[in-house]
């Protein structure tokens, strides 16, 4: 048997940017179904992807336009963005109410008057990477401290609309007798707080009163009764906290 002893052409290796495609497929490959892409997995594929496409020398640019994209920069968004933006972020912000320094900090830019956000972030100062996950996610993470409540603030920050949410009145069906006005069920879902109801008569308008439950502790309640109006009526809630109080109006 003959031998074909003809030279053979060389394999070629791949270019640079053939080369580089693999390496995006690898690192693309490597997260792999097992479990679901948080926002730096996302944000390391576009990169991935930017660079097997535009070359090494545009690394630092695919990086600055990844993370300008934030979590939706692989196309991720709605559900899936919420989502990876809770897993990154919700314990660096529960932490801040934890840690007797972050609360510190947190406390003293919310009284010389910067909005939650800010205070979180210099709460935060020290970790510069959880600063900028707070970033990407600023609109899950403002949500998130609304979510929360007034608690953890200092007695004279101001309250916000939230802490309207933290009062709730319901009739018991009790009362209505003799001098007695119908009661009222009055609780606190957040910190301690004094709450106040002022009820008016809906059948004669120029009838209102405060009245007070007091200071109730988080989770807490008390049982009031209305003036002895004709027909009773809740017109407004009063929270308070030290100097700072807010009246929300039904």
């Amino acid at each position: 048997m003959r031998r074909d002893l003809s030279p053979r052409p060389a394999r070629r290796s791949p270019g640079p940017i053939r080369g580089l495609a693999w390496t995006a497929a690898i690192l693309l490959g490597q997260a792999g179904p097992a479990r679901a892409l948080d926002c730096a997995d996302t944000i390391t594929r576009a990169v991935a992807a930017c660079v097997a496409e535009s070359g090494l020398a545009s690394a630092r640019a695919c990086r600055a336009q990844a993370e300008a994209r934030g979590c939706g920069a692989s196309g991720q968004s709605g559900p899936d963005m919420k989502a990876a933006c809770a897993r990154e972020n919700r314990g660096n912000v529960d932490w801040v109410f934890v840690d007797a320094g972050a609360q510190a900090r947190f406390r003293a830019f919310l009284a010389g008057g910067r909005v939650p956000f800010d205070a979180l972030m210099a709460a935060q100062g020290h970790n510069p990477p959880v600063q900028q996950s707070f970033l990407r996610c600023r609109g899950w993470v403002e949500a998130y401290l609304e979510g929360r409540g007034p608690e953890d603030r200092p007695d004279d920050a101001p309250l916000g609309p939230e802490a309207c949410r933290c009062a709730s009145v319901v009739p018991t069906g009790g009362g209505g007798f003799g001098e007695r006005g119908r009661e009222y069920r009055i609780t606190n879902a957040c910190s301690a707080l004094a709450i106040a109801v002022q009820f008016v008569d809906a059948a004669n308008t120029a009838r209102t009163a405060w009245t007070q439950a007091g200071e109730l502790a988080p989770g807490g309640g008390a049982t009031v009764a209305a003036p002895a109006y004709d027909v009773p009526s809740i017109r407004a809630v009063e929270v308070k906290r030290g100097s700072a109080s807010r009246t929300c109006v039904y």
